[in-house]
């Protein structure tokens, strides 16, 4: 008889987790292929979206880093989304994690492209909390079948992202706040036009 597998991916009797299903049933046909797409587009965005990051905030390296980030974000909810109907409802908080990640990618990403009031504040907040999402996904997923991470508790596989990552960003936004009155007290507004002046002989 077949013994319950956990939701924490943990071992209940001889059978263990293996992506949702018991590692001696095998999987449907061609979820392996979904598999390897989905595997490749996480480590695409973790990737990509720690480039982009850690790059400079200009023109350059960080938008292009961004860019590939979201586009490799779609692909990733596409193929999370194959394999959650194929093993629902055992991954439909990782559907739930996706689609929250997506979209606030998207948010942060339209922000930039098309100049939002405040657009760089709703950037950053959008983008951060995308890649916190998508470290979550990870690690809710992951994190009971690896090494170290399975001894953490699991409510730190939810939280430990945004304990880490939030902070870094409420930082990153108070930092340029500052930067930005900093600028607007040194340089004065320009009041009146400019007149020209005939050279002195």
């Amino acid at each position: 008889m077949l013994k319950r597998v956990s939701s924490r991916g943990r071992v209940d009797g001889r059978f263990r987790h293996r992506g949702g299903w018991p590692a001696d049933t095998g999987r449907p046909p061609g979820v392996l292929a979904f598999l390897g797409i989905h595997v490749a587009a996480g480590l695409w965005c973790v990737v990509s979206g720690a480039l982009a990051a850690s790059a400079g905030k200009r023109r350059g390296r960080h938008p292009r880093a961004g860019r590939l980030y979201v586009s490799g974000l779609g692909v990733l909810l596409a193929s999370l989304t194959v394999l959650s109907i194929l093993r629902w409802p055992a991954t439909v908080d990782l559907l739930v994690i996706g689609l929250v990640s997506t979209t606030a990618a998207t948010v942060g990403f339209l922000a930039r492209r098309q100049r939002w009031h405040r657009w760089l504040s709703v950037h950053a907040v959008g983008m951060a909390l995308s890649y916190v999402g998508l470290l979550t996904g990870f690690l809710v997923d992951n994190g009971p079948l690896l090494p170290v991470w399975r001894e953490l508790p699991h409510v730190l596989h939810w939280t430990l992202p945004a304990l880490v990552g939030v902070p870094l960003l409420v930082r990153a936004l108070i930092r340029h706040g500052n930067r930005q009155r900093s600028l607007a007290t040194a340089v004065p507004p320009i009041r009146g036009r400019w007149r020209r002046t005939a050279p002195r002989v």
